[in-house]
């Protein structure tokens, strides 16, 4: 028989041997893959054994092998793609924790490297962003690389989209998930203007957001829940607000000694901090007082 042939019949005799005698069908690949190393099919059943039997740490370095050795092989990133899948569910079945246990067992070098292929090989906007952002939240290093560029292109994507509110699925998650990263991330520099044009884009966002009626409010309803639009709130710095107006007060009371420059610069400042502070105080004082509006 040919060596193709070969690998054939080995990996079909394993698969016969699976259901009757486990170790004998592993057996049979072992000495498979010591014969041809780099037959792809044999490594891939080797993998689809140890995976089908959750074992985390065996199917997980199977992985990370083809991952290296068969970068080009297409069921590889179908196999990729279905974990990175469950990493961005919310699920607590027991195939989905599975399969990120299997992730978490890859080194993070590996991870990363996946992440930001699966994201290459996303077409939907809104799939690459959140599968970007996946990356981002695991990986805060990659903030600076790429935290900016997914925020325009969230921005761009709802031009393109043509939404009529700010209140929509690309600003939702620019603004309450990947604007606190960048901000946060003490090694982004932003230039004032793209700070202030993303304070902008926040602002309207959670303007809109308090200041819906009811109707739409109901019209969203199963589309876009209240607690998953509300969770920058949840996740909000805790800070006085009384405290930030205190410092606002005293840069206000020494601004008239800067530069004309840095006069603005902090002109600037104090008047989105106020407008923002704003705002928030009177979204909780009509919530406390008027709670069924929202």
């Amino acid at each position: 028989m040919s060596a193709q042939g070969d690998c054939e019949f080995l990996v079909q005799r394993a698969r016969e041997l699976v259901q009757q005698d486990l170790w004998a069908a592993k057996a049979w690949l072992i000495t498979a893959r010591s014969l041809y190393p780099a037959d792809f099919n044999i490594q891939y059943e080797m993998y689809t054994i140890e995976r089908n039997a959750e074992r985390t740490a065996t199917a997980g370095r199977l992985l990370y092998d083809m991952f290296v050795n068969f970068p080009d092989q297409p069921v590889v990133w179908r196999e990729i793609s279905i974990i990175t899948s469950a990493l961005r569910n919310d699920s607590q079945d027991k195939q989905t924790q599975f399969l990120r246990s299997l992730f978490e067992t890859l080194p993070g070098r590996v991870q990363c490297e996946m992440l930001l292929k699966v994201t290459e090989q996303c077409f939907n906007t809104l799939e690459r962003s959140e599968m970007l952002l996946l990356l981002l939240r695991r990986f805060p290093e990659t903030v600076v690389q790429h935290g900016v560029g997914l925020g325009e292109a969230l921005l761009e994507a709802e031009t393109i989209e043509e939404q009529e509110s700010p209140v929509n699925c690309f600003r939702k998650l620019f603004v309450c998930d990947v604007l606190p990263l960048i901000i946060n991330n003490h090694d982004v520099r932003l230039p004032a203007n793209l700070l202030y044009k993303y304070l902008n884009k926040a602002a309207e966002f959670y303007i809109n957001y308090v200041t819906r009626s009811t109707q739409i409010e109901s019209q969203h309803q199963g589309t876009q829940e209240t607690s998953d639009l509300m969770s920058p709130s949840k996740r909000s710095s805790q800070k006085s607000y009384g405290d930030i107006l205190h410092r606002m007060k005293d840069l206000c009371r020494y601004m008239n000694n800067f530069d004309n420059e840095a006069h603005a610069k902090y002109k600037n400042q104090v008047v989105y901090s106020t407008m923002l502070v704003f705002f928030k105080n009177a979204f909780q004082y009509v919530n406390s007082i008027q709670p069924s509006l929202f």
